[in-house]
């Protein structure tokens, strides 16, 4: 059963899209703007996208693959009052924010919103697996989701309570 504020984590070919699900069939998602119907979407190539927060029916997210709630982190770290975690996830909606697939992709940004951590495990396994093949070290990273606009919005800035 869904509840507002799980993490939903959509299977795709070679990777998991995952989102926020605010209540009432929608899901909150780090994702490029695409045209067409939810049959037919096409990533619009000739125009500048940017990556943005969008509200969007679960099932046209989904569209023919497979999802789940997947909360595994909550043991590691507790989530936020759930309901606050809905208004933090619909407060950014609209807005855009720097796609980076280490450090600020559509995992980041679910877990940010739900945890206050930004933790992408899909990263941390191909990290792991990079680390053991060239004997390679990451360090401590911050997580920032500037907007293209002149005034940079961050993630970490005060979210409506």
């Amino acid at each position: 059963m869904l509840e507002p504020g799980d993490l939903i984590e959509f299977q795709r070919v070679g990777y998991q899209h995952w989102g926020i699900y605010v209540g009432k069939g929608y899901v909150v998602h780090f994702t490029f703007p695409v045209c067409g119907t939810a049959e037919s979407r096409i990533q619009v190539s000739h125009i500048p996208a940017f990556p943005k927060v969008q509200k969007e029916r679960l099932r046209n997210v989904a569209r023919v693959s497979s999802y789940a709630v997947n909360n595994q982190l909550d043991k590691k770290h507790p989530p936020l009052p759930l309901s606050h975690v809905v208004k933090r996830a619909e407060h950014l909606v609209g807005k855009n924010i720097d796609y980076n697939l280490v450090m600020s992709n559509c995992e980041h940004f679910a877990t940010l919103i739900r945890y206050g951590i930004a933790e992408s495990q899909q990263v941390s396994l191909v990290n792991i697996h990079y680390m053991s093949l060239n004997n390679f070290h990451i360090s401590d990273r911050r997580v920032i989701f500037p907007t293209h606009k002149k005034e940079k919005t961050h993630l970490t800035e005060p979210f409506p309570h």
